[in-house]
């Protein structure tokens, strides 16, 4: 099928010191991109194209403090796109470094994700059949144009420590606050077009659930050569997923969540500038 996008993108960014203890990053930027999509039978965006336009202003400021090793980076990033509209992303982050082997932070941010063209548009149809009274009727899955941003709100605190060059260790705190993620639904709907009319049975795209997860990660990172590194973790986790009512579907989102998860990964440098890796 036939499929056209354009993209075009143009971005700033300066960064300064301000005295001794500011070191500022700030920057704009803007993104147009369209699309369009030849009409299929049974699968293709509705409307079949579409422009949007992307426009974002960040700054960010690292503070060292006198006295002890504290670092404060504090900044945020505003977007405004055509279909979701303002969207503020603030984050702060507090380091301290009590010796050159050890590192303490917390921090806080918000980000945003905007609904996919494929959310918002995609109309699909894999069946179709008579239904109660002759009814055509079909079964597939529609995007909707009305969901809303999904939003997420971090915190995390961890430590770090270096006893020696070859092994470090770190523990990480965080908790994770979701909202308006986007699930799929049932629902039932009498559609016109594509012709004849007809009874639609249909899974849709929605932006009614809920979440949180919150955790704790533990790292080991041992460098055994100065070209080898191994990193090993694990996590223990809490997932809790809600929507109107606490449906069946909600409780399936917690249950996919695993508690636990461990992970090993080396990373080997080899001669004529290639890398092994493996995890």
């Amino acid at each position: 099928k036939g499929e056209t996008t354009q993209t075009f993108d143009v971005e700033f960014q300066h960064r300064f010191k301000a005295g001794r203890r500011h070191e500022v990053v700030w920057g704009a930027g803007q993104r147009f991109w369209s699309d369009r999509e030849d009409a299929q039978f049974a699968e293709y965006f509705d409307p079949p194209s579409s422009r949007r336009r992307l426009f974002n202003v960040f700054v960010q400021d690292e503070i060292a403090f006198p006295g002890p090793k504290l670092y404060l980076t504090a900044g945020t990033k505003i977007e405004h796109q055509n279909v979701s509209g303002v969207e503020i992303q603030p984050s702060v982050r507090l380091a301290w470094l009590p010796t050159a082997q050890q590192t303490a932070w917390a921090g806080i941010s918000r980000a945003a994700r905007t609904p996919s063209r494929l959310e918002r548009a995609l109309h699909v149809d894999f069946a179709a059949f008579p239904g109660a009274d002759g009814q055509l009727t079909v079964m597939g899955v529609r995007g909707n144009p009305d969901l809303a941003t999904e939003h997420t709100l971090s915190y995390e605190a961890g430590y770090r420590i270096n006893p020696g060059t070859a092994i470090s260790f770190e523990a990480t705190a965080f908790h994770h606050a979701y909202s308006n993620l986007i699930t799929e639904n049932n629902g039932v709907r009498f559609e016109a077009t594509p012709a004849p009319a007809h009874l639609a049975l249909v899974r849709q795209f929605s932006s009614d659930m809920n979440g949180e997860v919150a955790g704790v990660e533990a790292l080991v990172r041992w460098r055994p050569a100065s070209i080898w590194t191994i990193d090993a973790s694990v996590d223990w986790l809490h997932s809790r997923f809600h929507n109107f009512g606490d449906t069946p579907q909600a409780k399936a989102y917690t249950e996919r969540n695993p508690s636990h998860q461990q992970r090993v990964r080396s990373q080997l440098n080899l001669p004529g500038s290639w890398q092994l890796d493996a995890a």
